[in-house]
Formats: C-alpha cells, sequence, structure tokens
C-alpha cells in the first residue's frame, strides 16, 4: 500500500505511450492522480525515435514553469541507435 494522497500503483505489465513517439514498458509504475509524476518501481525497456533503450529506472516529472512533462531515464541507460535512413 501506498500512504501518499493521490498515489496510484500500476502493476503487471504497463505501457506507457507518449506524444513525441516513445512507447515504454515496466512491471510497475507509481503515477499520481492529482499531479503530472510517477516513476517506474524498476527497470524500463523503451523503443522511441533514437531507437530502442533500457534503463534500471526511469521519472516522470512536470515542469512547474513550463507544465512540459520530461522523463529522466538513469541506473544504467543503454540505447541502440538507429538512425533513419
Amino acid at each position: 500500500g501506498n500512504n501518499r494522497t493521490g498515489a496510484v500503483g500500476l502493476r503487471d505489465g504497463v505501457l506507457l505511450k507518449t506524444s513525441s513517439g516513445y512507447s515504454i514498458h515496466t512491471d510497475e509504475f507509481c503515477t499520481r492522480i492529482d499531479a503530472l509524476e510517477g516513476e517506474s518501481a524498476g527497470p524500463i525497456s523503451a523503443d522511441g525515435p533514437p531507437g530502442q533503450f533500457t534503463a534500471g529506472k526511469m521519472r516522470l516529472l512536470r515542469d512547474d514553469d513550463t507544465k512540459d512533462a520530461t522523463l529522466f531515464f538513469t541506473n544504467g541507460v543503454k540505447l541502440l541507435y538507429q538512425p533513419k535512413h
């Protein structure tokens, strides 16, 4: 359980899709229903414009000034770069 107000845990295979073309898979993602923020509980694998990549953790944060969402990938990021031909 999570005692933070507005916290939601998504489990058993989570797929996140972004408007910028990323598809991100993780086993568990903790997010909030009252704010644009979230964090993977563990590793992620993803496909996106630069290619396929993995990371040990991902965080989603919203910039208070611009209101833009930003994804941060950490803990051993590996990218298979696939430039467009």
